[in-house]
């Protein structure tokens, strides 16, 4: 820091031109390592939406499945399907009826 009479008793001296080009190389090295980090967190946040996309795929395609199961055993045994869901819609009734 300047003294108040103008006067910098460091200034032109070799250890305060070392430790300036070390500051100057400390803010480079931070300036990277911010930008490494932003690129990181950018990347991290494309693979996890990637992974949730695929994931959605899958749970679509499998409940498509289990639909196509349930519609072809409706369809393969309709008075059974029936009685069970009158069956199930009964216990429910019953279940919730009782708050």
């Amino acid at each position: 820091m300047p003294r108040r009479n103008g006067l910098n008793p460091l200034a032109g001296s070799a250890a305060a031109d070392e430790f300036m080009k070390q500051v100057a190389a400390l803010q480079d090295d931070a300036i990277q390592l911010g930008l490494a980090g932003k690129r990181l967190a950018g990347d991290t946040a494309h693979r996890a939406t990637e992974m949730a996309q695929d994931y959605y795929r899958r749970g679509r395609t499998r409940m498509t499945d289990v639909e196509k199961a349930v519609e072809k055993k409706v369809r393969d045994y309709p008075v059974r399907s029936i009685l069970l869901a009158a069956g199930i819609g009964y216990l429910l009734a019953r279940l919730l009826g009782r708050r």
